[in-house]
């Protein structure tokens, strides 16, 4: 039995898929790696800018306190101007 690249084996039952999954898979990446890069923000901004730890923890809680906001107000805005 011939032996077959690694990589064309994974991606063999994902042919012949219409392009916009293709798109949603790409857009999707290059959204986690920007979630990962928000992990070594407290790291840049020490090194590069020398804040003191008490300063980059209050920026780090204001930034999840507004997704956590930004989320919510999302979702109600989306249960009351839903297309359906």
């Amino acid at each position: 039995m011939p032996q077959t690249p690694l990589l064309r084996r994974l991606a063999g039952p994902y042919r012949g898929l219409p392009p916009s999954v293709y798109i949603q898979v790409v857009c999707s990446f290059i959204n986690n790696v920007g979630g990962i890069s928000k992990l070594f923000l407290p790291l840049y901004l020490r090194e590069n800018y020398q804040l003191p730890y008490n300063q980059i923890g209050l920026l780090m809680a204001f930034y999840g306190a507004g997704m956590l906001a930004g989320s919510l107000k999302g979702g109600s805005l989306t249960d009351t101007r839903s297309a359906c």
